[in-house]
């Protein structure tokens, strides 16, 4: 399951991760961590106070916390995040890691992102 900008907005977190894990035993997420020590509201722009819509944040503590209560393992790798059944082997870590160094624009060159082209489509239909 992928979850991209999103748990930063949950209400109840361990609530959406219990709903998740009905779906899947693998989350890959992306928010940014809580800093050390902990900054001041006007000191850290990812608090998001002209619209208030960030209400939950987390820290690697956090996500180790949710690991071990779920029986899962956790991977920081940069802004995503990764809970899994699964023990990932370090070779592929090391390779997921690059992608702060530029590996996602190999994806990038090769996907095709949909999301203007969905916004068109369902915009056209009256959504």
């Amino acid at each position: 399951m992928t979850a991209f900008e999103c748990f930063e907005h949950f209400e109840h977190p361990m609530d959406e991760f219990d709903n998740m894990l009905k779906f899947s035993n693998n989350i890959i997420f992306s928010t940014e961590l809580l800093p050390d020590p902990i900054p001041r509201p006007e000191e850290w722009w990812y608090y998001g106070l002209d619209h208030g819509q960030h209400i939950s944040f987390y820290s690697r503590g956090t996500f180790a916390f949710i690991a071990n209560k779920y029986g899962l393992n956790y991977e920081n790798l940069g802004g995503l995040h990764l809970l899994t059944k699964r023990k990932i082997k370090s070779a592929y870590l090391k390779i997921l890691k690059l992608s702060k160094f530029g590996l996602h624009k190999l994806f990038q060159i090769m996907l095709k992102s949909k999301t203007w082209e969905d916004y068109l489509n369902l915009s056209s239909r009256g959504f």
